[in-house]
Formats: C-alpha cells, sequence, structure tokens
C-alpha cells in the first residue's frame, strides 16, 4: 500500500511524497546502537549478532553480570526482553498477559563503557533518565521493525513551468503534466510518518535551495517558506518530536523496579 502527500510550498513549488511498505527494511540492530540485546529463541534470530553472546540462555540479571564481567565489561543497567507470538511477533521490556504465548526471550542491556561513551548528560538525574529512555526507545524502534511499521519515502521537489492559466486549472486536478521534478530524495526507512514528512521536505528544501536557479523570483520567495506552517492538502501534519526528547532540569531519581537493577 503506498500513500502520496503534496505540499504546496509555493504557487509554483510544491514537495510531493510518496510512502511504501518498506520490505525489504533491515533491522536496526545491524546498525550503531547504545544498546546492547541478546535474545534466545528457538524460532527467530532475534536481537543482535554478537560474537559475545553466549550460546545458552542467561536465566538471571546477576548472571548476566558475571557473564560480561568476565568479558572484561561491566553492566551498568538492564531489562528482560518478553515476546508475545501470535499471528506475528512483538518484543516489550514489559512482560504480556498471555502466558501461553509469550515469555521472556533475552535482555537489552548498557554496559557501563557504553554508558560513559554515548550518555550526552552530565548530571546524574539526567544520566539516570537516559540510561532507562534508550532502553525502552531502542526496544520499541526493534518492535516496530519486527511488527512491519516501517515504510520507504521518496519525496520530489517539482516546480510548475506553465501558465498563470494552466496553474489555475492544476489547483483543482492537481495531476497536470507541468509539474516538473526539481530535485528527489530517497530516505531510509521511517516509522513516524508525519513526522518524517516535515522532515524531509526540510531537507529536500534546504538542498534545493543550494543549487544554482534561474528564477530569483522564485527562489526569493521560497526563502520566506515557513515549512512548519504548510499545512497538506491529504494529512494534517504535526512537527517532528527530537529522536531523544530532553529531561526535565530537575527530576528526582525514581525507585528501580526490581527487574530492572543498576550496578554502576
Amino acid at each position: 500500500m503506498s500513500t502520496q502527500h503534496i505540499y504546496q510550498l509555493t504557487d509554483r513549488l510544491r514537495a510531493v511524497l510518496n510512502i511504501e511498505h518498506d520490505l525489504y527494511a533491515e533491522s536496526p540492530r545491524s546498525d550503531e546502537n547504545a544498546t546492547k540485546m541478546w535474545c534466545w529463541h528457538r524460532n527467530y534470530d532475534l536481537g543482535d549478532n554478537d560474537r559475545n553472546k553466549p550460546s545458552d540462555h542467561i536465566p538471571s540479571m546477576e548472571e548476566l553480570k558475571e557473564v560480561l564481567e568476565q568479558q572484561g565489561e561491566k553492566l551498568h543497567i538492564a531489562k528482560p526482553l518478553y515476546l508475545y507470538d501470535h499471528s506475528g511477533i512483538t518484543i516489550s521490556t514489559s512482560p504480556f498477559s498471555c502466558r501461553w504465548d509469550s515469555g521472556q526471550v533475552g535482555y537489552v542491556f548498557l554496559t557501563q563503557s557504553d554508558f560513559e561513551s554515548d550518555c550526552p548528560y552530565t548530571a546524574q538525574n539526567q544520566r539516570h533518565w537516559w540510561a532507562d529512555h534508550i532502553l525502552n526507545r531502542e526496544t520499541e524502534i526493534y518492535d516496530e521493525y519486527l511488527t512491519g511499521q516501517w515504510n520507504y519515502a521518496h519525496l520530489e521537489i517539482q516546480k510548475f513551468t506553465g501558465s498563470d492559466e494552466d496553474l489555475e486549472e492544476d489547483n483543482r486536478t492537481h495531476n497536470d503534466p507541468n509539474w516538473e521534478t526539481q530535485y528527489e530524495l530517497d530516505d531510509a526507512s521511517i516509522t513516524d510518518i508525519d513526522a518524517w514528512c516535515l522532515h524531509l521536505a526540510q531537507m529536500a528544501l534546504e538542498r534545493w535551495l543550494q543549487k544554482p536557479h534561474g528564477d530569483a523570483e522564485l527562489v526569493a520567495q521560497v526563502k520566506q517558506v515557513d515549512i512548519s506552517a504548510v499545512t497538506s492538502q491529504f494529512i494534517e501534519l504535526r512537527l517532528p518530536e527530537p529522536a531523544m526528547p530532553p529531561p526535565p532540569e530537575f527530576m528526582p531519581i525514581p525507585q528501580l523496579d526490581r527487574q530492572v537493577p543498576t550496578f554502576a
């Protein structure tokens, strides 16, 4: 299934975004991640392809800590991973209600060295918040991949080259051949479609403006466009949330659940 979104930037310039379900998305665990994800399952190859992961399932957090210490690492924080397997699979750091089709399959964790190198904060309460947040967020991203929520986006910046009369007609039909592609942008898999529609439009417009253009009047108009205020003719735009929302300036360190120990 595919959808198309059109963003009218000026009378003679628009962004056209085509979104399709990504059937060939690569696992986000094949990229660089802050966390490590060790899983064991007889039917599925889950989590990281990590040569340091033991072949046998680790039954407890304390044993996970011991295994890492044997490898010269120190465990900072860890959470158990649970899998629900019924007409598809989904993964979470919280247990599922169905005990027949779900169970623990592994752990998502931060080593002390990865925490020290990747955490962007210095305040203790913010560092604690970030560690918990990154475990949850990277698990959510992996779950979006497992449940088929990733999409592929192709965006074009199109310029209208016809007459004013043709432009008035096109405003009613949206399919006039006088719209010519000026710039194309392919992006990797996306999950939050609304946010990425706006992000891609911003990025493509910025790159288009960097190219040499003969139409100085059009370029001047584009530079005045507030992309965040552009409304789509097909969806209601929402401003993209940052990949990692900042923590509050002051946040008391919460009491940790017994299943989420820290070892730092």
